[in-house]
């Protein structure tokens, strides 16, 4: 990326349409969608002669700084909704664009984002751990909680461990992922580590009889003993699938009820 033209979004006819459009499914708003394009559109660019899929992926890197500190604004710092839009695009900009990137992009001050309160993230941890069982909340931690590990990471590594494992490498790399201590984390998910210290049988909801019948053979051993592949039917594949569907959406419900009470 040695030589560079300066230039705005307007002359590059064969990406004008396809940036819009990122840029549009990027804002939280169609408010802020039109008052962003007006102004990315006629910001200048210093566009590296690169290949055609590396300009694309280098004007969606602009798109995103762009947005960083669009919604950097003051105004709007104070919206839960633009901090979790913030915490997003700080991660993507270090995360997805290592050829681009440049630390002092996103150096101000003013441009990172506000961690979040220690008793939001309790609340928010809460509603996930009352949303399901400890294998189905861990393996959805895993999943969508952290980065890097997908469906078949979680089995090929996970699946011969017990849960106890699992939850102190969950507990251990959420922390370095968050840059939180590991006994804050710990603190949060304290509700979890309560299940994992009982029996199977004693945290099974009761009018669940399809889980206690799937798992009669360990039904009296205590939970964080258990391994992650004694949980899996016939597809682990869809089973993890499933239960991180039923996971996040009962922890929807579960903040919708705990914010309306």
């Amino acid at each position: 990326m040695g030589c560079f033209t300066i230039t705005t979004l307007k002359t590059l006819k064969d990406y004008h349409i396809p940036i819009l459009g990122y840029l549009r499914i990027s804002t939280l708003t169609e408010e802020d969608f039109s008052k962003a394009s007006k102004e990315f559109e006629n910001t200048e660019l210093k566009i590296p002669c690169v290949s055609h899929e590396d300009l694309l992926e280098y004007l969606h890197y602009q798109v995103d700084l762009f947005l960083l500190k669009f919604y950097s604004n003051a105004k709007k710092l104070t919206n839960e909704k633009t901090q979790q839009k913030l915490r997003y695009l700080h991660d993507r900009l270090n995360h997805c664009y290592p050829q681009f990137f440049s630390i002092e992009d996103i150096h101000e001050d003013s441009l990172r984002p506000k961690p979040i309160s220690p008793l939001k993230l309790k609340k928010y941890i809460n509603a996930l751990v009352n949303a399901g069982y400890p294998h189905q909340i861990l393996v959805f931690g895993y999943r969508n909680i952290l980065d890097g590990w997908d469906i078949g990471r979680v089995i090929e590594e996970l699946s011969k461990e017990t849960l106890d494992t699992i939850y102190i490498q969950f507990i251990n790399e959420y922390s370095q992922q968050s840059d939180l201590p590991s006994f804050v984390i710990s603190l949060c998910f304290i509700r979890l580590r309560e299940k994992l210290s009982e029996r199977l049988i004693d945290i099974l909801i009761k009018s669940d009889t399809v889980t206690a019948l799937n798992n009669k053979d360990i039904l009296e051993c205590i939970t964080g003993l258990t391994y992650l592949k004694s949980y899996y039917n016939k597809n682990p594949e869809h089973d993890i699938s499933n239960w991180c569907y039923r996971i996040q959406k009962k922890t929807v419900k579960n903040l919708a009820q705990c914010f309306l009470s």
